[in-house]
């Protein structure tokens, strides 16, 4: 009992403990049971004093016992079987089991009384062995060697809790990481954490950071961040206490650069053009409202092809999609209109200004030339002048919409010229391009 109850090494004193017992009240062998929770229990420690008999490495005491009597162990604290006296059906069973005359049994259940192990002491020999006067003393002793199987057990399934919590957590998609939230020092991560993320200091000081700063309430927070490397993350934190006390932020990391990729090819898709794959009209409409947002001053410069429907007539709808591709290529290479040119739609083109009135000149100049020249579509030369519309924001207007009627109605005005030209619309009044240019100039 001493031994028993210094609590080191739970497990150790208990094959003495049971040698000890048999020895002390002269019973033949003594075994314990462990189950493996799938109705098998193996034997785990044994004593015996005589040629071993029936110690079974393994028995599966349900198909044995039955169902009936099986779950009736569960609820019992003791079976006590004394050669003299008659026996239930249940303790003739286990005395079959065990080939056993005289019987102690102790089984030791979880907190769902399962039943999960069990002391079996026993003696075949014709004497009692067990006079009624000590069995409670050694119902006692076996009781304490069962509270430190059961204590062994708890252990073991904490410990098996823990590990398959800990493989939970490390094979989970996503990375997790603990840390204090007022000194931010890491108490925690995951497999995951650690090998995709720990390496990236700079990343993880700023994710304690912004959990700390983000989540000071006690409610959860979920937000998004990229690292410098430009992959994209989903965060979310959520403050408690920690085991010690104090406040704490898990915080999961979920990569979904991937799922960002998809965002910005589908939004690429939204905003192109599919034949010439120019940004479109509601692209256009988005950056020049961003342009007019800023308070930056801009120029909206929207032409119209000339002759493309005689072009599409004569020479077939191949050869004008040809056209508009080639058309897209010179303005998507040319570095004065790179990434400022959209298709509008049908035989239209429109491209932002940005900056000054000189830069305007220089890309108006440029699209005067293209369009003075032909255009090889596979062996032949496709001639196709342009009609030219400017407005100027703020000057002509404050909205996309208002600046947009005003380049085109400048447009329309250039088509009557029959040629490719251009046409301001300078505050109001229609001025021929090269006229208004020449003013500047001089």
């Amino acid at each position: 009992m001493v031994n028993l109850s210094t609590g080191a090494g739970l497990y150790e004193p208990i094959p003495g403990a049971l040698a000890e017992f048999c020895e002390f009240f002269r019973f033949g062998c003594g075994f314990i049971y462990m189950s493996d929770y799938e109705g098998d229990f193996y034997l785990k420690e044994k004593y015996a004093s005589y040629d071993e008999q029936k110690m079974h490495s393994r028995l599966n005491l349900r198909s044995l016992l039955g169902d009936e009597f099986f779950m009736s162990l569960s609820h019992k604290k003791q079976v006590f079987v004394n050669n003299e006296t008659s026996k239930s059906k249940l303790e003739e069973r286990l005395c079959m089991i065990f080939d056993a005359t005289s019987l102690l049994f102790a089984p030791i259940v979880d907190q769902n009384m399962t039943l999960m192990s069990f002391i079996c002491i026993i003696d075949r020999r014709g004497q009692s062995r067990l006079d009624i006067s000590h069995f409670n003393f050694a119902f006692s002793i076996l009781y304490t060697i069962s509270n430190n199987i059961k204590l062994v057990l708890y252990k073991r399934g904490i410990s098996r809790t823990q590990e398959s919590l800990k493989s939970i957590l490390d094979n989970m998609p996503i990375g997790l990481c603990i840390n204090d939230t007022n000194t931010r020092d890491v108490l925690y991560t995951n497999k995951q954490m650690t090998e995709k993320y720990l390496n990236k200091e700079e990343f993880l000081s700023r994710l304690r950071f912004e959990s700390s700063l983000k989540n000071s309430s006690d409610e959860s927070k979920k937000w998004e961040m990229q690292s410098s490397d430009g992959s994209w993350y989903k965060v979310i934190s959520v403050p408690l206490k920690w085991t010690d006390g104090r406040m704490v932020h898990i915080t999961s990391l979920v990569d979904i650069t991937g799922d960002k990729n998809q965002e910005k090819l589908i939004q690429l898709l939204a905003d192109s053009d599919d034949l010439t794959r120019l940004p479109n009209r509601r692209k256009l409409e988005k950056d020049f409202d961003k342009l007019i947002k800023s308070g930056a001053s801009c120029y909206l410069i929207f032409l119209d092809l000339n002759n493309f429907k005689e072009i599409n007539d004569t020479m077939g709808h191949k050869t004008g999609d040809e056209l508009l591709i080639s058309i897209a290529e010179r303005l998507t290479d040319s570095p004065i209109t790179s990434g400022y040119a959209y298709r509008h739609g049908g035989d239209e083109f429109a491209l932002i200004c940005k900056g000054f009135e000189r830069d305007m000149l220089v890309m108006v100049e440029f699209l005067l030339n293209i369009f003075d020249e032909s255009w090889t579509i596979g062996n032949r030369q496709v001639f196709s002048g342009a009609s030219i519309g400017i407005s100027s924001f703020p000057t002509d207007g404050e909205t996309y919409d208002e600046l947009f009627g005003c380049a085109d109605r400048a447009m329309y005005a250039a088509k009557t010229t029959l040629r490719t030209s251009a046409v301001m619309y300078n505050n109001g009044r229609l001025q021929d391009f090269e006229v208004y240019r020449r003013v500047l100039v001089d």
